[in-house]
């Protein structure tokens, strides 16, 4: 409404900045927004403009805690920007929020896209879709992969050991003799090991 009066371009771009805080931040509706922009003449509407804010209504509400908005606000951006400048920022923090909801299909589809994608910049994506994996959907072979790439991107001694015994759990599941084989002597040779995961590895 403020609009309709010719008001100064600062109240004009206050108010625009108003309008941004309810449809981005508060009711996810990017798209919204940059309509009523757009109409406005008071914006530049590009891809990489539209990518950031449809972006920036999900984190938003990941960052409030609201987990399940922001799993289909990423959804949302994800279907629309599939190699988006946020692409993997918003993989991962999907998969956490769907963790979060113990969505176990979506956090693992998420993580392990991730890891496939860059597990360097992401390593504990490809722990948490391994452990996914092996214990919710029991998806030994893909359990096995993702351990098997978390071991090479470990970012800790603790989390590289960890790998390495899911590696070993995830073989006899799959009866993969050579990496029972490999994978039993990196066990036995972990220094603080369990009982149950020696008497496992012999």
């Amino acid at each position: 409404e403020v609009f309709e009066f010719a008001p100064s371009v600062k109240e004009q771009y206050e108010a625009l900045n108003g309008l941004q805080e309810i449809y981005v931040n508060d009711l996810t509706r990017p798209d919204v927004y940059l309509t009523l922009e757009k109409e406005l003449g008071m914006g530049d509407s590009d891809n990489q403009r539209r990518d950031s804010l449809t972006f920036a209504a999900a984190q938003r509400q990941f960052d409030l805690g609201n987990h399940e908005r922001s799993l289909e606000a990423f959804a949302n951006y994800l279907e629309k920007y599939e190699d988006g400048q946020y692409e993997m920022l918003a993989r991962y923090n999907q998969g956490r929020s769907a963790l979060i909801l113990e969505n176990y299909d979506i956090a693992l589809e998420a993580f392990a896209n991730l890891c496939d994608l860059n597990s360097a910049r992401f390593p504990d994506a490809c722990a948490k879709g391994a452990k996914i994996a092996y214990h919710y959907a029991q998806d030994f072979e893909l359990a096995q992969n993702l351990f098997l790439k978390s071991e090479k991107v470990s970012q800790s001694q603790e989390e590289q050991e960890a790998a390495i015994i899911g590696i070993l759990q995830s073989a006899f599941r799959t009866q993969n003799d050579s990496l029972i084989y490999t994978y039993s002597q990196k066990v036995l040779s972990i220094e603080k090991l369990s009982d149950a995961d020696r008497v496992f590895a012999h």
